[in-house]
């Protein structure tokens, strides 16, 4: 099982909402409920996925679940730019999912550093879904040159064939040393959703 293998994980319910969702507003409205019973965070799901969104909506989402205590992440960035900055710039978004887009732009890379938002990098998924053409394209080192805070994540597991293991060994063969993935792994504890 997870907690024999890893006796120090420690997971909490995220809910994937869809920004299009008619009950989007009825939802916020019960995420103190949520938060109480025990939700951890949301997944901000929207369209189009790579192309600028319209993040008014997103926005409110996101104030109403920090508001509530909830953690935010967003699936952003994947195979461009698109959406980075304007998320980086609500406050109550900690992380973002991929952000593989983000390589390409300096001035994007600076906001995620001084932001301090959360890139969550899924090698495997990155190279399945062709985020990038081979693992050793993938730009997490140079997320770590620029001073981006990045944790390590399996996205789908079951779907990607893969654990947290062996992601923390991909990274190991992307020149990360111990000291470096002891870093991920005290981020990763460190910047869990709420």
């Amino acid at each position: 099982s997870v907690a024999e293998q890893y006796p120090g994980f420690d997971a909490g319910a995220v809910l994937s909402m869809n920004l299009w969702d008619p009950m989007l507003r009825e939802l916020c409205d019960a995420f103190g409920d949520a938060a109480a019973a025990g939700l951890a965070g949301v997944e901000i799901i929207y369209v189009p996925y790579a192309a600028e969104a319209d993040w008014s909506r997103g926005r409110v989402v996101a104030e109403a679940a920090g508001a509530a205590g909830l953690g935010v992440t967003v699936p952003a960035g994947a195979f461009n730019a698109s959406n980075l900055a304007s998320l980086a710039e609500i406050g109550e978004i900690g992380r973002i999912g991929h952000a593989v887009g983000a390589a390409g732009d300096p001035g994007i890379m600076r906001l995620l550093a001084e932001r301090q938002v959360i890139v969550e990098v899924c090698l495997t998924s990155a190279v399945v879904l062709g985020m990038v053409p081979n693992l050793e394209a993938h730009p997490l080192p140079r997320f770590l040159e620029a001073g981006i805070a990045v944790v390590l994540g399996t996205d789908s597991p079951m779907r990607m064939g893969t654990d947290i293991a062996g992601e923390y060994e991909k990274a190991r063969s992307l020149g990360l040393g111990d000291t470096d993935l002891a870093l991920l792994s005290e981020r990763a504890k460190a910047a869990r959703l709420p």
